[in-house]
């Protein structure tokens, strides 16, 4: 590994959280899965206790009422974490927002066109909310900024990248406050259609319907909705209340055989994880655990181990994923894996999976330096440093 050039930045900080998912009242320290029967397969649907705000804020205003459902779960991490960081009116109105979704506002993108097809008049707001970055000036509107907006996506790696420009935004000066994150809602018949074309789709077992990194003879991907966002901070010392250090990230594309295809040793994640640790400084012996993207499927999770085993010399620290437990979020997933890094990080609870073969997960662990990782289709990898603040 390189000797690292670029330890001599700012601190970001993540001063509060929000997230909107499958995940439970009960949260990551209830045993078992949060995921819902849907005929032969299961789905990742909004937790039964989301749903009251939810339609409350889609009813609220007729701006709301034509959002996309995946606008709405966005804006409802947004006021959780801002909430959580408690700035004030004026730092709030000039927070830039950077946000990731891979599909965007497919539900209404998909109603317009049935609409469309059956020769319906369309109304005049179907551009404007159906257009890829819909959700981001969504949350905007909802929220009242006035800075600098943008939308992100990269597949399934959209948040990460979201992220990743944030983090690269406040480096550069242009604010000390920031929201980045990600949203997706595809729990759509279209969205599913192509992910059974692609086979990723199958039958699913239902004691444990997603298991990564166990042996599998099908692929176990199990599709999802949710958001999770952060409010960020660069600043000399965290403040109080602070929930974590956002130290950096790395990257990598591989030229893959196909626009679904993976690199079957891993390549773009092996580059992400090991500039991951040249940006921050960090050798592996420092990561104590890694939440990895790992969806369930069996070329995926494979490349992945690989890439795993080689930078960690088949010795690596206890590797663990969201996605056992809420499903696959697409765009969003990356966000909601860091969401589960800031919960190990701060000595939540964690009920780790328990079909057979699952990665092993110490009792009463409590990391203090978390590797995130994602990827997606078409070559593109990121990889997160985040760390506990001292």
């Amino acid at each position: 590994m390189q000797a690292a050039e670029h330890c001599d930045l700012r601190q970001v900080y993540v001063v509060g959280q929000g997230q909107v998912s499958a995940l439970s009242e009960g949260g990551w320290g209830i045993p078992g899965h949060c995921l819902t029967p849907a005929g032969n397969r299961f789905m990742g649907r909004l937790a039964a206790h989301w749903e009251p705000a939810l339609d409350t804020l889609r009813n609220s205003t007729r701006q709301h009422r034509r959002m996309d459902r995946s606008a709405l779960l966005g804006i409802l991490a947004a006021r959780q974490a801002i909430a959580q960081a408690a700035w004030t009116p004026d730092e709030l109105s000039q927070c830039p927002l950077f946000l990731g979704s891979a599909r965007g506002p497919t539900g209404n993108f998909e109603a317009a066109h049935r609409s469309f097809l059956t020769g319906e008049e369309l109304p005049p707001h179907t551009s404007p909310t159906t257009t890829l970055a819909a959700a981001a000036q969504a949350v905007a509107w909802d929220l009242g900024l006035t800075g600098a907006i943008a939308d992100h996506a990269l597949t399934c790696g959209s948040a990460a990248f979201a992220l990743a420009d944030g983090w690269l935004w406040l480096q550069s000066g242009l604010s000390d406050y920031l929201l980045a994150g990600g949203t997706e809602a595809p729990l759509t018949d279209f969205t599913s259609a192509q992910l059974v074309a692609l086979g990723l789709l199958e039958t699913h077992d239902p004691d444990w319907p997603c298991r990564p990194f166990a042996p599998k003879q099908r692929n176990t991907f199990v599709l999802a909705e949710g958001a999770a966002l952060f409010a960020l901070q660069a600043a000399d010392h965290p403040s109080a209340g602070a929930l974590a250090c956002l130290e950096g990230f790395g990257w990598g594309t591989e030229r893959a055989s196909s626009p679904a295809a993976i690199d079957p040793e891993g390549l773009a994640l092996g580059l992400a994880m090991e500039h991951a640790l040249q940006r921050t400084c960090r050798q592996p012996a420092d990561i104590d655990a890694i939440v990895a993207h790992a969806p369930g499927t069996i070329q995926g999770d494979a490349a992945e181990r690989i890439a795993i085993d080689r930078l960690w010399s088949g010795s690596p620290p206890p590797v663990t994923s969201a996605k056992w437990k809420i499903g696959h979020t697409l765009g969003a997933s990356a966000a909601l894996s860091l969401a589960l890094a800031v919960h190990l990080l701060n000595g939540g609870a964690y009920a780790p999976p328990g079909y057979p073969d699952a990665p092993p997960w110490p009792t009463d662990f409590r990391p203090r330096c978390v590797l995130v990782n994602a990827t997606g289709f078409g070559g593109a990898a990121c990889s997160w440093v985040i760390s506990a603040v001292e």
